[in-house]
This record gives structure tokens, sequence and C-alpha cells, in this order.
């Protein structure tokens, strides 16, 4: 290990130990004693101060006022970190091992040893991914997009199937567990949403992008306000449902768009309505509420609705 990652692992490990002889710590950060007193007084350059105790019993320590590395987090804070690390454990988080480090290394700064976790999550299910192969992808498209590298991959599209395109990565975010890739397709010549799991095989090519300035996280994510999943259409929809009892009190406990409206009727009934995109989306998502949700605009979503129902009935 490097110096710098040498004398941090140093204050972790008298931060959660306590006092520590010189040779106990030259084994642990696989140096000689030397280089433990030399890590000392450099620390003392930065107005870090290591104390020491001569002696048979004596050694090297870090006194608990000492704020090189107290991050202002405190037990109750550092609770809900665990229990961040109980969510995304569940999540199939690809960088789980890396945040449990992390963890244990803001856990060396605390007094309390804080171990339980308080809240049982319970999930219908997770990604079913290979996580190390999710996570080299990750890898692999972040360093792209550092680099402002196109990236060559196949790339397996529910509506058009295997297909091999070129992209120039703009920005990658996990949305329920999946993660998912921003960027323009040379093959459609637009900006486009990719699935990580439905990545096949990429390959960061040598050639160079230039990210549009006028590209925005924030508008982007704006557009998605109107949908049911993240599948963006320029196409709106005015829509009206009317949501019986008692799928309509599900339904008007969430806020699924900023717009939209509901009213209650006599019956515990609702009219939801709201401006909206994403038709294929939209009509799994009314789809879903069963015979609980009857259309009653726009004509295009009825029509997808009837269609699916159709197909679904010939099958039973």
């Amino acid at each position: 290990m490097g110096k710098a990652v040498n004398m941090l692992h140093m204050l972790m490990l008298l931060r959660s130990r306590g006092k520590m002889q010189a040779e106990e710590l030259a084994k642990e950060l696989g140096v000689k004693k030397r280089m433990v007193r030399k890590y000392k007084d450099d620390f003392e350059q930065l107005d870090i101060y290591i104390d020491s105790i001569t002696g048979r019993y004596g050694g090297y320590y870090l006194s608990r006022d000492n704020t090189i590395l107290n991050l202002g987090i405190d037990e109750e804070e550092f609770s809900v970190l665990k229990e961040a690390e109980n969510y995304l454990s569940q999540e199939s988080f690809i960088f789980l091992k890396e945040y449990q480090l992390i963890l244990d290394k803001i856990k060396s700064s605390l007094e309390s040893d804080l171990n339980n976790s308080t809240i049982d999550l319970i999930f219908e299910s997770v990604p079913n991914v290979n996580v190390e192969q999710e996570k080299g992808k990750y890898i692999q498209i972040q360093e792209a997009r550092s680099k402002s590298k196109k990236i060559e991959l196949d790339y397996f599209s529910l509506s058009s199937g295997l297909k091999n395109r070129v992209v120039h990565p703009y920005i990658i975010y996990i949305y329920q567990g999946f993660w998912y890739l921003i960027a323009y397709c040379q093959l459609r010549d637009e900006v486009r949403q990719f699935k990580l799991s439905r990545i096949k095989s990429l390959e960061v090519l040598d050639e160079e992008f230039i990210k549009p300035k006028e590209f925005s996280l924030k508008d982007y994510l704006e557009n998605l306000k109107s949908c049911v999943g993240i599948i963006y259409d320029k196409k709106k929809f005015r829509v009206k449902l009317e949501i019986d009892y008692p799928m309509s009190i599900k339904v008007s406990e969430r806020i699924w768009f900023e717009d939209q409206q509901i009213t209650f009727q006599e019956d515990n009934s609702i009219l939801f309505e709201a401006e909206m995109t994403g038709l294929e989306d939209l009509s799994n998502w009314v789809l879903s509420m069963g015979s609980s949700v009857k259309v009653i605009e726009p004509i295009e979503l009825k029509d997808k609705v009837k269609k699916v129902a159709q197909e679904i009935l010939e099958k039973v």
C-alpha cells in the first residue's frame, strides 16, 4: 500500500483498537517499526498528534478529541446507514462490499458498539443479476464517461431484440435495484436508456464524443415525472380513470404525478386525472388494477388496454 493509505490505515487502527505497540502497527501495516515513527512525525506536520507511552505496557494511541476521522456522525445517524446497508443488500447493490467497508471505517470513529439492526425490511423480489458482471459493466461505463469515450455494446431490447449499438454515455443511475445508462444512441439518433442487465457485451472505444452542453439530467428527470415507469415518450396524454374501492384507497395514498387530481365519490371510488406519457408502462399500470379500473380517456389508452386484455384472455 502507498504511504497515504498506510497513514489512514494507521489512524483507523488506533481509532478502533485504542493503544497499540509499534510492533503491532508495523505488522498490520506491513512496514518496519521506523516507518511507524515516521508516520507519527508526518502526522505532526499536519497538526495531527498521536500520543505515546513508553514502557512495557506502552504504545501509540489516538485521543478521542482528535478530529481527523470525525465525520460528525452520531450513533443515531450511523444506525440509519446500517438500515441502508440492509436495504442495499436486499436490492443486490453491486457495491455492497465497498459500502460495508466504509461503514467499518466510520464505526471505528464512534465510541459505541453498534451492531444491531432495528428494522426488518421485506421485499417482494430482488434483481436477478450477476453482481460481479454488473459491477464490471458499471466500472467500464464510468471509465468511458470520465474520458468521454464512446461505447460499443450488444444490447437486448424488448422491442427490437439483440442489436449492436454505439452510444455516448451521459449518465448512469439506479432505479428499483437496477442500473440504467442514459446515452445518445447512434443507431436511433436520439438519447435512450439502457438497462445494464440487458447489455450482453460492451467495449470502450478510442473514439471520443462531446456531450451536448444543453443536456441536463434535471430536465431529463423532469420529463420522467409524467411516466409511470422510466420509459419516456414525447407524446403526452390527458388520462382520466375511474377506480373502484378499495383499490381507490391504495392509489390515493401515493403521489404518482405532480399534477394529479383525485376526486372521491360517494361510494369511495375515485376519479383519477393527470397528464401522463409512456403508453406501454401506463397500460401495464392500468392492467395491474384488474377490474377495479375503468379507462375514461384517452382513446389510445382504452384501445391499448383492450388489446392486451384480449391477448391475455386468448391464452387462458
